[in-house]
């Protein structure tokens, strides 16, 4: 019979190091989405999140509530800076971020977001985000010790309004 090799999951510590403590409140640097908003991604969003809301498919009937053009659901605004061909893990995501694992867990798993919408997307923006750390602690959980990462994004758009507010929370689970 072949053995099977164990992989030991790495054991969390009491406290967060003093150098992750050391990174609260750093700041990503500024990630621009490779091209503007499109008519195509709006309506796709609408059909996946079953939104059936005119304002997202008919140029007159966003015009009528007041926009220059098609909008995009509230969340659209979370997913399209993510989204396209490059798909990465997620704590590689969040490294490449903030440049911080609270001690290299294997399961990242997403706690909760919160999202502040100031504008709806629309046709032709130019989405960018910066992230910040804000919070990172160690948390007992009911199958024991795990970290607690929070972060905050800013979405803005080319001409740098405020589109967005997140806050986002990460577990770091063994």
């Amino acid at each position: 019979m072949t053995e099977v090799a164990q992989i030991e999951a790495p054991v969390p510590p009491e406290d967060i190091s003093d150098e992750v403590r050391a990174l609260i409140g750093t700041m990503s640097a500024w990630w621009t989405a490779p091209e503007p908003i499109d008519r195509s991604y709006l309506r796709r969003f609408a059909d996946a999140t079953f939104n059936d809301e005119p304002v997202h498919r008919d140029e007159r009937a966003a015009r009528a509530a007041g926009y220059p053009d098609v909008v995009g659901p509230p969340t659209a605004i979370v997913r399209y800076p993510h989204g396209g061909l490059e798909i990465r893990p997620p704590n590689q995501v969040f490294k490449d971020m903030v440049q911080v694992l609270v001690y290299g867990g294997r399961t990242h798993v997403h706690g909760g977001t919160r999202l502040r919408i100031f504008r709806p997307l629309q046709v032709g923006d130019v989405v960018s985000q910066r992230t910040r750390l804000r919070e990172v602690a160690m948390k007992q959980g009911r199958k024991g010790r795990m970290g607690m990462i929070v972060r905050e994004t800013v979405y803005v758009n080319q001409f740098r309004e405020v589109l967005a507010h997140t806050q986002q929370i990460e577990f770091e689970l063994p």
